[in-house]
């Protein structure tokens, strides 16, 4: 009796590590797939591409005053911010920042914290959210001087934040 029992648990515990696998390699697909379908607006996907702008719109809405829901407002300011990072790479690299720390520093993702607000992170999603059926995600990023990858991972970010 006690080996069935010992043999019960030990199925029961391999099935639920099935299970846990499973929704991991589900949740990792589900990633991969945002993330494609972000990227590049041909990839299959505008469905799941525009509910997630349509959340992003809803839940932004309400936190942004009208004046900053317009692209004439959302696109100076955000270029305004883009132009100090640049320039402040620029400088460092200019005044001897050695190519290491310099490397080191273009790899990172998203700028230094203080570079964006997170009112800017909203009016930029919100951005994104309006214009994405328009322009695929580099022409946004390039129309606001993004750094490089600061959108998606905003994007991605907000997706992980949704429970």
């Amino acid at each position: 009796l006690a080996g069935d029992v010992a043999c019960i648990a030990n199925v029961s515990c391999q099935a639920s590590q099935n299970v846990s696998s499973f929704i991991r390699q589900r949740e990792m697909l589900f990633q991969q797939a945002l993330f494609d379908c972000i990227m590049d607006a041909r990839v299959p996907g505008p469905t799941l591409r525009s509910n997630i702008a349509e959340e992003v719109k809803g839940r932004l809405e309400h936190l942004l005053a009208a004046h900053e829901k317009e692209p004439m407002h959302i696109i100076p300011s955000i270029r305004s911010r883009a132009r100090f990072y640049h320039s402040s790479i620029h400088l460092r690299y200019r005044y001897g920042m050695s190519g290491e720390k310099l490397n080191n520093l273009l790899d990172k993702p998203v700028p230094r914290a203080g570079l964006y607000s997170h009112k800017d992170r909203n009016r930029v999603l919100y951005f994104w959210a309006v214009h994405q059926g328009n322009l695929n995600y580099g022409e946004i990023s390039y129309e606001l001087s993004l750094p490089l990858g600061c959108l998606l991972y905003w994007i991605m970010h907000f997706v992980n934040s949704i429970k």
